[in-house]
């Protein structure tokens, strides 16, 4: 089922960003577990949820988490067409997408991955692991590190007809065939994604 949207209001920290869009360009689209508002085509949204479905479940398991418990159905995923929208809206100079707990429910927001499918994956598959652990870790703020690289060890997972496979090599694992990775000092650090450039942040994800 699909339904048209003029406006979606996305509460960034703590200021309430609009988005003026014309209802024949962003649609809402419904799973199960997922509410998705897009301009992007129809048939690339819903080959999304229902794969995003399935890695809900294999994240559980993985994570040991109650695989019967219903999803927070305030979680809703924004994603854009155009990556010059996007990137008004992140807190992160290059980032190509974001999780954030807002007043109006968490928020899993990316941008256009450039229209290929595999990178929309990967970005949801990974913001989704931000969302699992804050859900169900409340109050309890685990290293960066950590929070990247388990996010990014799951992103990569291979969704076929009767199988999936965890453990491939990440997008981002890439920037470690052209530098090394980052000195454990480095990586300890914690430091934000605003005080990293590009490449710096690529080596940070791909070494955690």
């Amino acid at each position: 089922m699909a339904e048209g949207r003029k406006n979606i209001k996305v509460f960034k920290r703590q200021a309430i960003l609009s988005l003026s869009v014309q209802a024949q360009d962003w649609v809402k689209y419904q799973s199960q577990n997922f509410t998705v508002y897009t301009s992007q085509s129809e048939s690339r949204v819903r080959e999304l949820l229902e794969e995003l479905e399935i890695f809900r479940i294999i994240a559980m398991l993985q994570l040991s988490l109650p695989l019967e418990e219903t999803e927070n159905q305030k979680l809703a995923i924004i994603m854009f067409r155009n990556d010059r929208e996007f990137r008004k809206m992140s807190p992160f100079k290059n980032a190509a997408g974001f999780y954030s707990q807002t007043n109006d429910g968490p928020r899993m927001v990316m941008g256009s991955a450039r229209g290929n499918l595999n990178s929309a994956k990967e970005i949801l598959f990974h913001e989704y692991i931000h969302h699992l652990i804050f859900e169900h870790s409340p109050g309890f703020t685990y290293p960066r590190w950590y929070m990247e690289g388990i996010a990014e060890v799951f992103s990569s997972a291979s969704i076929e007809r009767d199988t999936v496979v965890l453990g491939k090599q990440p997008m981002n694992a890439g920037a470690l065939n052209y530098s090394r990775p980052l000195r454990m000092v480095d990586l300890l650090q914690n430091r934000s994604g605003a005080e990293r450039s590009g490449a710096e942040e690529s080596r940070f994800y791909a070494s955690s």
